[in-house]
């Protein structure tokens, strides 16, 4: 009899959040054991569109009413506790109460917990977070383990060869907190290298920057860089702040020689991944999750020092510890990694050591073994 999975997040939804979840389903229908996989989704999730008109798979064989009958023996919140509690029914809520285990995937980028998560950690026997950065601040605030399975990248066989332009590009969601991602240092770092002049240029790709008014002085502030820039070196430096289908963001990713984050704070990194594996140069503050499979030999990773927030973010807390890149720091790290897009040979044996890296840990086949793993150290025997 085969065991069943209720896995639970925003998989319909077009988001980063909402890619991460669809990779880890297509973990899960290709473990070496099979399991009897549902998918669940929530009707809403923050400003994102959905993408599918579905929010439930179920397994062959299995009708709506029977699903919701069963206890399965694992539940997989593949979302925050926060989002928990408040995008998911009351129904959901009871099935994923009657598991015999549930297992959560959070991502957070600070050491403080909002006090939520810690009332949530009473009732998750196992937390499968992406990056060794996340285990590391969420392990001190539970006894049960915390296990790292990196999110599933459509990696392919070998670098793709593209004809790539001059071009730096950096991909964030304007919904996220504008001081973590950071865009406004990566304008005055594009200013101070100099690259404009050497026929490169830079674009901003986001969605739903107005969702950025929680921080309205910090959302002016940008606009108001991103326009003195615009002005100072024109035509160098463009916005897309629109959802792109995934052909035409693919497209980006294609044309761009050089991917840039100058976040400070990423649980793992999913779009700058997403870029290197598509054979991207990537650069990005040397800080929280992307030190997985970012430092020197695969890319440019930006040194930044800590320091302790006096004020909170959003969901984030006063007293909170971020990444300070320079925008000195940064300006170094674009200008070295365009002379190595400028030297093609230098250039390939990077993008085959960060395609290896990759591959090591986010291919379908190594994350399918990992939550095998995870599943198996449940310890609990067949029924």
């Amino acid at each position: 009899m085969q065991r069943h999975l209720l896995f639970v997040g925003p998989w319909s939804h077009a988001s980063g959040l909402g890619v991460a979840a669809r990779g880890a389903l297509q973990a899960l229908w290709h473990l070496p054991e099979p399991w009897r996989i549902e998918a669940q989704a929530p009707e809403h999730w923050g400003p994102h569109a959905p993408i599918s008109p579905h929010r439930q798979l179920l397994p062959a064989g299995l009708s709506e009413q029977e699903a919701a009958a069963l206890d399965p023996h694992v539940t997989w919140l593949h979302c925050n506790p926060d989002a928990a509690c408040t995008q998911l029914s009351e129904a959901l809520r009871a099935r994923i109460r009657r598991s015999r285990h549930v297992v959560a995937t959070w991502v957070w980028e600070s050491a403080q917990l909002p006090a939520s998560w810690h009332r949530a950690l009473a009732w998750i026997d196992q937390l499968w977070v992406p990056s060794r950065a996340v285990q590391q601040l969420l392990q001190p605030y539970t006894h049960h383990p915390v296990r790292v399975i990196p999110h599933l990248l459509p990696i392919p066989e070998r670098p793709p060869q593209h004809q790539r332009e001059r071009v730096i590009l950096f991909v964030f969601d304007g919904a996220s907190n504008l001081q973590r991602k950071n865009p406004l240092l990566l304008l005055e770092a594009f200013e101070r290298s100099g690259l404009a002049a050497q026929g490169w240029r830079l674009i901003l790709k986001t969605q739903h920057l107005d969702a950025a008014g929680s921080d309205p002085a910090l959302l002016a502030a940008f606009r108001q860089r991103l326009a003195a820039a615009q002005q100072a070196i024109p035509d160098a430096v463009q916005l897309i702040n629109q959802p792109l289908p995934t052909a035409e963001l693919s497209s980006l990713y294609a044309r761009a020689a050089i991917v840039a984050s100058p976040h400070s704070g990423e649980g793992f990194g999913l779009t700058l991944a997403e870029a290197m594996a598509q054979g991207c140069l990537v650069v990005a503050t040397d800080h929280g999750g992307s030190r997985d499979w970012l430092e020197a030999s695969t890319g440019f990773p930006v040194p930044a020092p800590l320091h302790c927030s006096t004020h909170g973010w959003g969901a984030y807390p006063a007293g909170s510890v971020w990444a300070q890149p320079t925008a000195d720091a940064f300006k170094d790290a674009l200008q070295a990694a365009a002379r190595c897009f400028e030297d093609p040979p230098a250039a390939e044996a990077l993008r085959q050591r960060a395609h290896a890296r990759l591959h090591s840990l986010c291919s379908r086949a190594a994350v399918s073994q990992r939550i095998a793993a995870a599943l198996a150290s449940l310890e609990d025997p067949m029924p």
